[in-house]
């Protein structure tokens, strides 16, 4: 697939390859060319059964099926033409993450329309004008409109997102509240502007000339930026960017949460002056093809977004920056498990460009490679300025005469105090959402649990709902035990962030508590309207979730308190211990980043444990070579290599033998290859009425185990209604 093609145009009447996002034959169909030629790479639309699909020119037509049955191409979509490297990418993908190519050609079709792009329509956004004794209809559209300064929106945009009528719309206008605009939707990006910063410290400064050093190289590299929370990475690697944007190439900067490029496009335009290009899935439709068009015609230079921001067909890429690059969200794990840390390193490697990995706790993988000699390394070790890095204390919750059913200790709350006192910000994390993960009668004993899966409902009572925190599903809160039938007994069990809350309340009665979590925020700009409102002092205490602790800057925040620092050690995760010392050491840093001082109080019924006592006295790179090591020892990631398959569907016995018959084909052909484990029931066991067996594939980590993977799985046919999902490199192993 991936070899130069000598015949790069197809006329008329000639069979060529589309390659499409359906499951038949790994998507990749054969048709007749109808108009007058065709190139290769450019996307078409193309009948499968009775629907009409996206497919790009992908080769020759394979010859395996009679001209007689093959159907015609409808049209050319009006869309830039895949490039010669975007594809290598995709083929490259594929490969290593063992999915069919349909699959992998989806998570680049965010930006493509079937439709015809409208040549001139009415358009509408906010105005200067401030309006006076508004309606709530009418205050909600207007925000609306001016947290969204840049975009346009058509009439159907506002009534079918807002749910309010024409005629409302078009009493704003007449008002002046809202600006009315004719046209094309796919307005030009402004060009950024280099700018370089002037108030580096000499470390930063170091650091930021080397970097712009390897961008001006035009040679692929990646680099490792580390540096403690305060340090002044972000200043550093903008740096890097505006040597690329001097160059006049392409620059993309991967985040790994929605809340963290709200943050982080605020700041570079502040900087530049000019927006860039967002890719995230907040973002419309309309707004991610006006930027997919803009990117292939090098039309923007610097585009911030998600991990599907990756596959942008980007024409001269420079550099790519991956902001907290240990972080769990680059992960997807679902339909093609990627890590989007990874898969940007290769996508350099075929680019040629430069790679930044920014983090004040990298991922051991990266780590190691850096031990290793494939990256290189950059340290900045102070934090900027006058700030100093917090000091660290650790509460023997053994010790603390704590009363039932409360969680925060007597020497957190005598800090807590101090804080109000002296009007300062607190910050309470604790890695559970709602209010309490478990509810049971205290009659029966009968735990609520979700009816599609195998997971207890979790308790959210600002929505006054029980969640299902795997398949999404919610219901009121029962007032009856549903299985024996008694009243006013059900309690709730365990703390979630909505119950500390709760708990500052009745401690700090005058304090104003807030809480950060994603349950609490439905769209982007409730987020950004929270991070505001925390950021500018409206509260006393904040309680938040892992949320809190991914690169905020908080100014006056002076004390952090972990509420269960042994939380994340549960479980038999290998990276359990990692994770957990990424997150507390994290969220620790959010504390006294300015010229207050700050600290960081760690709850814990294991004082003694190796994160504990890495994050405690600062020895990370004693935790990182005592975490080596182990891993090491057992051939664990990154030492050697893992892959699961996780089979599922609606029949247990079938998914189950299905599972057996795959194990002991594996045993007879590849024994010698790699181990096999399983087949085991999955943690969660089912997830919407599907039924989850595990297979773990583990083998040295130079062996190439995927291309036998890929022929072990095809050998063998797939049992109706069973789905097969392959993660190389597993993250999680629920």
């Amino acid at each position: 697939l991936g070899c130069p093609l000598e015949e790069r145009v197809f006329e008329r009447g000639q069979v060529v390859t589309i390659l499409t996002d359906q499951p038949v034959n790994g998507g990749l169909l054969d048709y007749i060319v109808s108009q007058n030629s065709v190139q290769l790479g450019q996307f078409v639309e193309v009948p499968i059964g009775k629907r009409d699909h996206v497919g790009v020119v992908w080769s020759n037509g394979s010859a395996k099926i009679d001209r007689v049955k093959l159907r015609y191409i409808n049209r050319s979509l009006d869309a830039p033409s895949m490039s010669n490297e975007l594809k290598k990418f995709l083929i490259v993908v594929a490969s290593y993450t063992v999915n069919p190519m349909n699959k992998v050609f989806k998570l680049l079709l965010g930006g493509i329309e079937l439709k015809r792009s409208p040549k001139g329509k009415q358009f509408y956004k906010a105005s200067t004008k401030i309006l006076l004794n508004s309606t709530p209809k009418q205050k909600k559209i207007i925000r609306f409109l001016v947290n969204s300064p840049d975009k346009f929106f058509t009439m159907k945009d506002l009534t079918t997102t807002l749910d309010v009528s024409q005629s409302l719309i078009k009493k704003l206008v007449k008002l002046g509240n809202i600006e009315t605009h004719f046209g094309h939707r796919y307005l030009p990006y402004e060009n950024c502007q280099a700018v370089f910063s002037k108030s580096l410290s000499k470390a930063q400064k170091l650091a930021s000339d080397h970097l712009c050093e390897l961008v001006s190289s035009k040679k692929y590299n990646t680099t490792l930026l580390r540096g403690v929370t305060g340090s002044g990475k972000t200043e550093v690697y903008l740096d890097a960017v505006s040597q690329a944007l001097m160059m006049g190439r392409q620059i993309l900067v991967l985040v790994p949460e929605i809340a963290l490029s709200i943050d982080f496009v605020k700041r570079v335009v502040d900087r530049y002056k000019v927006k860039p290009g967002e890719w995230h899935s907040g973002i419309q439709k309309s707004e991610r093809s006006r930027l997919y068009n803009a990117v292939a015609g090098n039309k923007v230079q610097l585009v911030i977004g998600a991990r599907s921001a990756l596959f942008l067909p980007f024409v001269d890429l420079a550099l790519i920056i991956v902001d907290e690059e240990h972080d769990g969200s680059y992960k997807q794990e679902d339909v093609v498990c990627y890590n989007a840390r990874d898969m940007a390193v290769m996508r350099a490697s075929i680019l040629g460009a430069q790679v930044i990995l920014a983090s004040a706790t990298p991922s051991l993988e990266t780590w190691v490679n850096v031990e290793i000699g494939k990256y290189s390394r950059i340290d900045l070790n102070e934090r900027y300025g006058s700030a100093i890095l917090p000091a660290i204390e650790v509460i023997n919750l053994k010790e603390e005469n704590i009363p039932k059913g409360k969680f925060i200790s007597n020497t957190l709350k005598n800090e807590i105090e101090i804080r109000i006192k002296n009007s300062q910000q607190s910050l309470l994390f604790l890695n559970r959402r709602g209010y309490a993960p478990v509810t049971i009668c205290k009659m029966c004993g009968f735990q609520l649990g979700c009816q599609t899966c195998d997971a207890r409902l979790v308790q959210h009572r600002l929505k006054n709902k029980l969640m299902c925190h795997q398949c999404g599903k919610s219901e009121p809160i029962p007032a009856i035990c549903p299985n024996c039938l008694t009243s006013g007994q059900l309690r709730a069990l365990g703390p979630g962030v909505e119950k500390i809350a709760d708990e500052c309340q009745d401690l700090f009665p005058k304090a104003r508590v807030g809480v950060l979590s994603s349950d609490s925020m439905e769209d982007t700009s409730q987020m950004q309207e929270k991070f505001f409102r925390l950021a500018s002092g409206e509260f006393d205490i904040i309680v938040g979730t892992q949320l809190v602790s991914k690169g905020h800057n908080f100014p006056n925040i002076t004390l952090v308190g972990i509420i269960d620092a042994d939380l994340g050690l549960q479980g038999s995760d290998l990276r359990a211990a990692e994770k957990t010392f990424q997150s507390l050491r994290q969220v620790s840093g959010r504390a006294g980043r300015h010229k207050k001082v700050g600290k960081a109080l760690i709850q814990t019924y294991l004082p003694t444990h190796p994160v504990i006592l890495a994050i405690a006295k600062g020895n990370d790179d004693n935790f990182w070579a005592l975490e080596a090591e182990v891993r090491k020892k057992a051939g664990s990631p990154p030492y050697g290599k893992m892959i699961a398959v996780i089979l599922s569907g609606p029949n247990e016995k079938i998914v189950f033998d299905y599972g057996r018959q795959l194990v002991q084909l594996w045993m007879n052909s590849y024994q010698g290859d790699a181990e096999i484990f399983g087949p085991a029931q999955a943690p969660v066991a089912m997830i919407r009425k599907r039924f989850r067996i595990r297979l773990l594939i583990k083998c040295e980590k130079s062996k190439d185990i995927q291309p036998k993977i890929q022929k072990w799985l095809a050998r063998f046919p797939t049992p109706r209604f069973v789905k097969v999902l392959v993660d190389v490199d597993p993250q999680n192993f629920f």
